[in-house]
C-alpha cells in the first residue's frame, strides 16, 4: 500500500475511532446525569447521534435532523415556557418520523448489485453501481439545498433572538446549543455544495478529488457534534474530564486517646 493511501486509510479511521468514542462518552455522561442535563437538545443529540453512527442513508438524516434540531432552538429561544416541553414530548416520534421519510427515496438501493472494483489509475477499490450518479442525487441533492438553507437561516435568527433575551433566559435556553447547530448548519453547506458539483461534473479531475475528499466532509458531519459539544459545553466537559480524573483513594486515620481520671 503507497504512503498516500495508507495515510487517506488510517488518519479517518483513527479521528473516526475517537470522536466515536466521544459520542458514546457524551450520550453515557447525559444519561447518567438526566435529572440535571435534561433537555429536549439533549434527546435530540442521542438520537441524531445513533442515527449518524448507524444509519446507511446518512445524508438524509442527517440534512434533515439538523433542521429539526435548528428549528427546537430558534423555537425554544423565542418561546421558551411552551417551545422546551413540546419538544421534550414529541422530539423522539418527530425524529423517527424523519429517519423512515427517506425510504421513499433510498429503497431503491436495496436492488441494485454493486460491484467492487481496483481502478489501476487511482491504485485503489471502487464501489460501482448501475444507476448514473445523477439518479442517485436526483431527490437527495435538492432536499439537502433546502435544509441547508433552511438550517442556517434558522440558526442566524436564533443568533439574532440572543441579543433580545436577559442573561437568566440566555442561561435557560442553554445558548451555546446554538452555536453547535451553526457550525454543523455551514458544514453541511459545503457537503451540499461539493455534491452539486459532483453530479455537474461527474467525470475528470474534479470528480476524482472529489471522490477522494467527500468522506472526509461526510466525516466531518457525522462526528464533529460530539466535539463541539465537549468544547463549547463545560458541564459536559467537566463531567467526562471527571471520569479520568484519578481519585484520591487515602484514608486519614484519626486516633482517639482516651485519658482516664484517677480519684
Amino acid at each position: 500500500m503507497k504512503l498516500a493511501d495508507a495515510l487517506r486509510f488510517y488518519i479517518p479511521l483513527f479521528y473516526s475511532a475517537l470522536l466515536i468514542l466521544l459520542y458514546l462518552l457524551t450520550f453515557y455522561v447525559i444519561v447518567r446525569h438526566w435529572k440535571t442535563e435534561k433537555s429536549s437538545f439533549f434527546m435530540m443529540y442521542i438520537f441524531e447521534g445513533v442515527m449518524n453512527m448507524c444509519t446507511y442513508h446518512m445524508a438524509f438524516v442527517q440534512y434533515i435532523n439538523t433542521s429539526l434540531i435548528s428549528t427546537n432552538r430558534y423555537t425554544v429561544l423565542r418561546f421558551l415556557q411552551s417551545a422546551e416541553p413540546f419538544w421534550k414530548k414529541f422530539a423522539l416520534p418527530i425524529m423517527i418520523l424523519a429517519f423512515l421519510v427517506p425510504f421513499v427515496d433510498t429503497h431503491r438501493y436495496f436492488f441494485l448489485q454493486t460491484e467492487i472494483i481496483f481502478n489501476e489509475e487511482s491504485g485503489s477499490y471502487e464501489f460501482v453501481e448501475p444507476m448514473p450518479l445523477e439518479d442517485c442525487f436526483k431527490y437527495l441533492n435538492p432536499t439537502m439545498i433546502f435544509c441547508s438553507v433552511y438550517s442556517v437561516g434558522m440558526n442566524v435568527a436564533s443568533r439574532m433572538n440572543l441579543r433580545t433575551l436577559n442573561t437568566h433566559v440566555r442561561s435557560k435556553a442553554s445558548t451555546n446549543f446554538t452555536i453547535i447547530t451553526l457550525f454543523t448548519s455551514v458544514t453541511q453547506v459545503l457537503g451540499c455544495f461539493l455534491s452539486i458539483i459532483r453530479v455537474k461534473w461527474p467525470t475528470g479531475r474534479i470528480a476524482k478529488l472529489l471522490a477522494e475528499y467527500l468522506p472526509f466532509v461526510s466525516d466531518g458531519l457525522t462526528l464533529m457534534q460530539p466535539l463541539l459539544l465537549f468544547v463549547l459545553t463545560s458541564s459536559i466537559r467537566g463531567k467526562i474530564i471527571a471520569m479520568f480524573k484519578r481519585k484520591d483513594t487515602s484514608v486519614v486515620h484519626v486516633i482517639r486517646s482516651a485519658s482516664r481520671n484517677s480519684n
